[in-house]
């Protein structure tokens, strides 16, 4: 004897038996280009504020000169500190050193 199955009980083995696709909407191009954009711009910004907050010029550059007139040390005055740099290395006998002095504009030598 033959019956007919009800139409939801149907659907219902069908959906069992058969692979079901997933459908996912289209990816948008123009998304994909705003997002690159805006991570672009982002380094952008970041590489030039962070140039400007390392940025320390000197306040002053002077190049000292020995008694032939060649300069053997550079000396760079900043905000806060004072960076010396040798240009040519100095034959000095080990039993001296080198100083620096520093005399500022009221005379009395640091």
């Amino acid at each position: 004897m033959e019956h007919t199955v009800p139409e939801r009980l149907w659907h219902g083995i069908t959906a069992r038996i058969e692979p079901q696709v997933l459908h996912l909407p289209k990816k948008r191009p123009f998304r994909n280009w705003l997002r690159i954009t805006a991570a672009l711009c982002s380094i952008v910004v970041l590489v030039f504020f962070g140039s400007l907050y390392n940025r320390d010029d000197a306040r002053y550059t002077a190049a000292l000169l020995n008694a032939d007139a060649q300069p053997p040390l550079k000396v760079e005055a900043h905000a806060d500190y004072m960076q010396v740099e040798p240009l040519t290395l100095a034959a000095v006998d080990s039993d001296r050193s080198l100083e620096l002095w520093t005399i500022p504009a009221d005379g009395r030598a640091i």
